[in-house]
């Protein structure tokens, strides 16, 4: 699907004020929640994301965490099949969600960011306070807002999407 059509679809979905997407294919726009959502036009599907957490040293420290991020993408079916991603350049937890093209019209593109807005917070909030906050120490975790600038979530972005 090239770009222009893209850009028309992202007309429809008006409740997310998402701008065009970009030469790289990446459109995102803050949710009321604080989160970032973010849209990556891929070869074959449209892959909807949000950052759940950037470990830094606790990613070393405590190996065991991948273990259990593992064992939670088992829940990812009662969430609308979203998988869980690590970037072990940034160090950053993602949620993802893939849309093939071939199943894309305005209506269908709708229902999926709803879907994907509505339950990847919830899955978030599961692996921020279940699963991160017991290897960080930090039980406000899941209550305080990702401390990360506009720019340092933009590199995370890239990081990410090289993988």
């Amino acid at each position: 699907m090239n770009t222009t059509d893209l850009n028309k679809l992202l007309q429809r979905l008006s409740d997310y004020d998402l701008p065009p997407f970009d030469s790289y294919g990446l459109t995102s726009a803050r949710l009321n929640d604080g989160n970032l959502l973010n849209i990556y036009a891929a070869e074959e599907s449209l892959m909807l994301f949000m950052q759940v957490e950037v470990l830094g040293n606790a990613a070393e420290d405590h190996p065991e965490i991948f273990r259990e991020l593992l064992h939670s993408n088992i829940i990812g079916g009662r969430f609308g099949n979203m998988r869980i991603v690590y970037d072990d350049e940034s160090t950053a937890v993602w949620v993802c969600h893939d849309v093939l093209f071939e199943t894309i019209n305005g209506d269908s593109l709708i229902s999926e960011v709803d879907n994907f807005v509505k339950n990847a917070p919830l899955l978030i909030n599961i692996l921020r306070e279940d699963i991160i906050a017991a290897y960080l120490e930090q039980s406000d975790t899941a209550e305080a807002p990702r401390n990360h600038s506009e720019a340092k979530t933009t590199i995370n972005i890239d990081n990410f999407l090289s993988v």
